[in-house]
């Protein structure tokens, strides 16, 4: 869907939608996804000229500029006129410090080249070396056209301030401003220099609002919290971890805010003989977001100490001895850098705060540091970071060396101080600084040595007036301006892309809002009307999805993306008729669709047909360059040891290719966790849920004390009942992993019950009315559209209907209230059985708390705890369905739930596996089978590594030691 939303609707082929994709990824400063992408793309067509210089792009932004090199190089030997990968080597020269090669690469580039960029590019280039005039020069021709090229103007205006003519430079830029319609990014670069060259003259007020309107355009960041980092890497944490046995003395890490003084620093130290710098590393930014300490391992650290220590070697030099990587953002990474670089040095550069943000503020900085945009986040920003710089700080010394780990200093970690860091020999690194030399930055995240404050720290001094003139305390100019500033986002294109990042990266509501805003402007634009439904399906908001994508399916019928989201609306739905059809819709035009192929697998399997999915999947998933989506359905539906192992091995395949993307790294290895597991390979299980748990986002535990605190006794007698009946409600909570399906599938089975699955209704409605507000008109309110809406989706007028939204544990208090009548079933079962079963799922964005085993066993304490208050609490009838004893006793344990209900026993509940109900939980599978016991007592093949787990849960009196 975001392809196609990316092509704008312009007819594109598969190649440009990925390249376009591609870039926008670099753009996004997303580089290993961009290189997954482009790595794809040339299965199919390897000299593929385009997809080599996207690669090149991204390693460039990861650092690794050799590799970078050899992929430009590779694509200039397919397509020798190739502009973009000549300027894109020419910048690596460049930040090699290759000045003359770099302008070799783009004179050839203007030779054939109808782009602005050779000539920006190059005149950027002389500007470094200090040839102003030369590189005004360059540009001069461009400029006197008519209309010049505003990236053309942009580049002359920057350079006016060296030329000391910045009043040119300003009535060029408010000319240009003037003219049509300009790319938001063009549009505020040009700003950004425009307000440089009038807080040069003087004019601070109107500096400042140039800058303010550059920012408006910018999307904003929230503000980020650093809970994750505390918790992740406490004191004990750090303590706990190993430490590399690899030397690492070579590596001098600065960090700071940006624009406190880190280039500069850098520049003191990379200009001793003795050392050398890499510029701004991604690489400990992208080892810190796969782990935590707990996560840390012998091998682990030492892999990537060794990771680290060859790119110092690689991009720096073998011989130095220091080496500096002055990424700014690595102070969130110095936990790890104690455990994986136990012997390297720290360098804080400080500055006054108010400097910090109005320099943040005044910088263009394209995608990266996006909260610069917002004067208050950035101060935000501020504090965050050095909280965070005073809890590694607060971290101390380690215990002592094991005898493993002898030929590492175990005690040693990053050697702090604010002022400077103790450098063996004799030259030191003072971190204090004014601003660095002013910088003009790059629309994508600058790679290491990139940032154009580390280039012109080398050249020649500015010419006289300019060299000298101090930019410490610019901040005292602009005090007054220094208010909130709201991101209006009124361009078209801004919240397009906008819009398109809020989706990828998860947040619905944001993309939603961004789509509504915009179909006011491009009314029945199907590309947009497309992510808005689908934005809206992710939120659980399927009728109004629906609307949306059959909308955008009127306006272009012949996009598979978009029935291939429709169906998976309809799938969530329960309307897998409905779905079938949207998948035989693409499939009559593309059979081998990967995603149509699973998603019709998956409703086999939601019908209890696995065997007849996996036949139709089988011939495609096991085909040589089979579509990864087939191969993870082939794997998800294999029932006999011969299709389990033949699975194994085709996912082993899909995980040993280096251009498969992290998303479907991650359902692999899910997938063949599950594999091994069934094949009773547990080592080899655990193993490879441990690598798919690095892929998930850490989440966090969600504590019963604010609930309980909510709902207490003086809230809960206030509060007065719904004036409905409710009794045909049936609760069915608990944890996941804990029988939920099971027993809905039980009660659904008896003639005078229904279920309708897991429905979100009763949460929306919770979060729609919070308790403080509740009266009785409202809680009249939520029993009845509760109730409607189960009615709606239940069939016959059954006596019971079955909500079995594990969840809804959370909202009992609520129920309590606005549903008089209605029943409760607390579904529980042996709690490492359950912590076990969630690690070895994959929840999608939902549940990230089970990629961690102790996190895990939390959420079961907090879980029984909110659950143990609601039964004292509560007048709410809660009964309890202990999964191993219904699996020991089918017929006792069925009676009793029956009882609880209301119901005569019927023996068609225990036949519920032959009802061929449709079921799209993770536990469709079990419940297409007669109760069995093989799933009691699982954990025990896995004792060893749940130990930390159970510790938990024995300390909380779940389970006897």
């Amino acid at each position: 869907m975001a392809d196609q939303f990316a092509s704008g609707g312009l007819g594109l082929n598969a190649a440009d939608v990925t390249r376009r994709r591609a870039v926008q990824m670099i753009e996004m400063g997303e580089f290993d996804t961009a290189i997954a992408l482009a790595t794809d793309a040339l299965k199919a067509r390897p000299r593929d000229a385009q997809m080599l210089w996207v690669i090149g792009e991204a390693l460039t932004g990861l650092g690794r500029l050799t590799d970078a090199a050899i992929k430009l190089r590779q694509a200039l030997g397919v397509h020798p006129e190739h502009d973009n990968a000549l300027c894109s080597l020419a910048e690596i020269h460049r930040m090699q410090g290759d000045p003359e090669k770099a302008l070799e690469l783009i004179t050839r580039a203007r030779a054939f080249s109808t782009s602005t960029r050779p000539y920006t590019l190059g005149a950027s280039i002389l500007a470094d070396m200090g040839q102003y005039e030369q590189a005004a020069a360059l540009l001069e021709p461009k400029i006197k056209v008519d209309n010049p090229d505003t990236r053309i103007v942009v580049a002359y205006a920057d350079l006016c301030i060296a030329l000391k003519q910045p009043e040119i430079g300003i009535d060029l830029l408010e000319a240009a401003l003037t003219r049509g319609e300009l790319h938001t990014g063009v549009r505020s670069g040009a700003l950004m220099i425009l307000g440089r060259l009038l807080d040069r003259v003087g004019r601070y007020d109107d500096a400042f609002n140039a800058y303010k309107r550059a920012n408006d355009m910018r999307s904003t960041n929230e503000e980020q919290r650093a809970d994750a980092i505390f918790e992740g890497w406490s004191k004990d944490a750090i303590a706990a971890a190993p430490r590399t046995r690899v030397k690492t003395d070579r590596s001098v890490l600065v960090v700071g805010m940006p624009r406190s003084g880190t280039t500069l620093t850098e520049s003191v130290i990379a200009a001793h003989p003795d050392a050398a710098g890499v510029g701004e590393s991604q690489l400990l930014m992208t080892m810190r977001r796969a782990t935590t300490a707990a996560e840390l391992t012998q091998a682990s650290v030492d892999s990537m100490a060794k990771r680290y220590t060859d790119m110092l070697a690689r991009e720096g030099s073998k011989t130095a001895t220091r080496v500096v990587d002055k990424m700014p953002d690595n102070y969130q990474n110095l936990g790890l850098a104690a455990c994986a670089l136990p012997q390297t040095r720290v360098v804080w550069c400080q500055r006054d705060p108010r400097d910090v943000c109005l320099s943040c503020y005044f910088q263009n900085f394209g995608t990266r540091h996006a909260y610069t945009c917002d004067l208050e986040l950035t101060a935000q920003r501020y504090l965050l970071h050095t909280q965070l710089m005073e809890h590694w700080k607060s971290t101390g010394s380690h215990p002592p060396t094991s005898p493993c780990t002898s030929s590492a200093t175990r005690s040693s970690s990053p050697t702090w101080t604010a002022r400077s860091a103790p450098c063996s020999g004799s030259w030191a690194c003072p971190t204090t600084s004014a601003a660095s030399p002013r910088t003009r930055r790059r629309a994508r995240s600058p790679p290491p040595a990139a940032t154009r404050s580390a280039s012109r720290s080398t050249r020649p001094p500015r010419p006289a007036g300019n060299a000298t003139r101090s930019t410490s305390g610019p901040w005292s100019r602009s005090s007054k301006q220094a208010g909130p500033s709201d991101m209006q986002g009124t361009n078209p294109n801004a919240m397009a892309q906008q819009a398109l990042q809020a989706f990828q990266r998860g947040d619905y509501p944001r993309a939603e809002s961004l789509c509504r805003q915009l179909l006011k402007i491009a009314k029945n634009d199907p590309g947009i009307l497309n992510m808005l439904g689908t934005c809206l399906t992710r939120q659980g908001k399927l009728g109004e999805a629906r609307e949306h994508l059959r909308a955008s399916l009127k306006r272009n019928p012949r996009s598979e993306q978009a029935w291939c989201d429709l169906a998976f609306n309809l799938r969530l739905d329960d309307k897998p008729d409905e779905a079938f059809d949207a998948i035989d819709r693409v499939l009559r035009t593309d059979p081998t669709n990967g995603q149509a192929l699973h998603l019709k697998a998956m409703l086999c399997n939601d019908l209890g047909k696995p065997d007849e999915g996996l036949a139709f999947i089988e011939p495609v998933a096991t085909a040589p360059g089979a579509p990864p989506a087939t191969v993870i359905a082939y794997a998800m539906l294999s029932r006999t040891p011969e299709h389990q192992a033949r699975g194994v091995e085709l996912l082993e395949a899909l995980l040993a290719n280096p251009g498969t993307p992290p998303g479907v790294k991650r359902s692999a290895l899910y997938q063949l966790g599950a594999l091994r597991d069934r094949l009773k390979d547990h080592d080899a299980a655990f193993e490879a849920i441990a690598k798919a748990s690095a892929f998930v986002p850490q989440g966090a535990v969600t504590p019963a004390q604010p609930t309980i605190d909510a709902w207490n006794a003086e809230t809960l007698a206030r509060i007065p009942q719904a004036e409905l009946d409710a009794s045909c409600v049936v609760l069915v909570v608990g944890m996941p992993r804990s029988g939920t399906t099971l027993t809905e599938q039980i009660i659904a089975a008896h003639p005078r019950a229904d279920g309708v699955g897991e429905r979100a209704d009763l949460g929306h409605l919770a979060r729609a009315h919070p308790v403080d507000a509740l009266d009785q008109a409202s809680v009249n309110e939520v029993g009845t559209t509760y109730v409607n809406a189960l009615r709606a989706r239940a069939g016959d007028e059954p006596e019971r209907i079955v909500d079995k939204m594990p969840g809804n544990a959370m909202h009992l208090a609520l129920a309590s209230r606005a549903l008089p009548g209605a029943r409760a079933v607390w579904c529980r079962r042996d709690p490492r059985d359950i912590v076990l079963s969630c690690h070895f799922q994959d929840f999608g964005d939902v549940h990230r708390y089970t990629s961690d085993l102790e996190l895990c066993a939390q959420s079961v304490v907090e879980h029984t705890r909110l659950m143990r208050y609601w039964q004292q609490a509560l007048d709410l009838p809660i009964h309890e369905m202990v999964y191993e004893n219904l699996v020991d006793d089918p017929e006792g344990q069925t009676r009793a739930l029956c009882a609880f209900l209301g119901l005569d026993y019927d023996p068609a509940c225990l036949e519920f596996h032959s009802a061929g109900r449709f079921v799209r939980t993770l536990s469709h599978a079990q419940v297409r089978r007669p109760i069995y016991k093989s799933s009691s007592a699982r954990w025990k093949a896995y004792e060893t590594q749940l130990a930390p787990a159970i510790e938990i849960l024995s300390a909380a009196g779940l389970i006897e030691n």
